[in-house]
């Protein structure tokens, strides 16, 4: 038989203390800056909603520590919300926008920058911009050409990456699966760093490409480069000149919507090749001869096997 429990006064002397410390710690530590937080009334809404007024109710142990939980997550976003600078809770309202498997799309800031997303790839973004900030947060890749505003930065978020531009156009390319951030500059400067700030930042300048690892390390610096090839898939151009497989692989996956495996000792290995509107199947097979291996299909998974590339 199921154990019961009749939540009591006591119960409810608990919750009222556990709320009220909070509060009475909130505004020792000035969090209650907003002046209009009502305190008794949010309690008195948490009591009626666990209680339902005076009438004891019975419920199971697990919904009881279930309604306990919910107290515990609704305090704590309270607590952000308290400890937000007031200027930036205009802010929290996030857009988010995606490019599916085999396309692009472009989608306009609340600046008026422009982000054109390459397959796969999502960009989240406030609905408003800051006052002293433009952030934004990409996963895959995008080319951006951003309006120019000395006093407002413009911040791209790639985990821990974070790339910083006042007016400038690049390509940035940060695939989950690549493991790397790689950044290309058409025009203007940008600055690379990481979101803890504790490497000075690379300077980018046009012709210039970058690419670091997840965690901001710097792997490798290019110069003099047709900056102009890495947006070519902005027009459905699958061009690659110079790229590791790995790449290559990363861009292949969300562009076909298909699993692409490569023996380990593959994925460094250079490609130059041009597959623009060619069939999956033919294009891995190309591949596989591009590393000198052996391509396998098995559903919608390709697996590419070999000793390794000679270059």
């Amino acid at each position: 038989m199921k154990r019961k429990r009749v939540i009591k006064k006591t119960d409810d002397g608990k919750l009222e203390d556990l709320v009220g410390r909070y509060f009475r710690a909130a505004a020792e530590s000035g969090a209650q800056q907003s002046g209009d937080f009502d305190s008794e009334g949010v309690f008195r809404r948490i009591q009626a909603g666990i209680s339902g007024g005076a009438r004891r109710i019975k419920m199971q142990t697990r919904m009881f520590w279930a309604a306990a939980a919910g107290i515990v997550l609704l305090l704590g976003v309270l607590g952000i919300m308290q400890q937000r600078p007031a200027g930036e809770q205009a802010n929290t309202v996030m857009a988010e926008r995606s490019a599916g498997a085999g396309e692009t799309i472009q989608v306009t800031l609340p600046d008026s920058s422009v982000v054109w997303l390459n397959a796969g790839s999502t960009v989240s973004y406030p609905a408003t911009f800051a006052s002293d900030k433009r952030a934004v947060f990409i996963e895959g890749e995008a080319y951006l050409e951003v309006q120019q505003d000395p006093e407002r930065p413009f911040l791209v978020h790639t985990g821990k990456v974070v790339t910083t531009v006042l007016g400038t156009s690049f390509n940035v390319a940060a695939y989950a699966a690549d493991q790397q951030v790689e950044v290309t500059v058409l025009t203007g400067k940008v600055s690379l760093s990481t979101t803890s700030g504790s490497a000075p930042g690379t300077l980018l300048t046009p012709g210039q490409q970058a690419a670091c690892t997840a965690d901001g390390k710097l792997v490798a610096f290019r110069e003099n480069i047709d900056a102009a090839e890495s947006i070519l898939w902005k027009d459905h151009k699958m061009i690659y000149n110079g790229k590791r497989l790995s790449q290559v692989i990363a861009s292949l996956e969300h562009w076909y919507d298909v699993k692409i495996i490569a023996d380990a000792p593959l994925y460094g290995c250079t490609i130059s090749a041009d597959f623009t509107g060619e069939p999956v199947e033919s294009v891995v097979h190309v591949l596989a001869q591009l590393v000198n291996g052996k391509a396998v299909r098995d559903g919608d998974t390709y697996r590419i096997t070999g000793e390794g590339c000679t270059d």
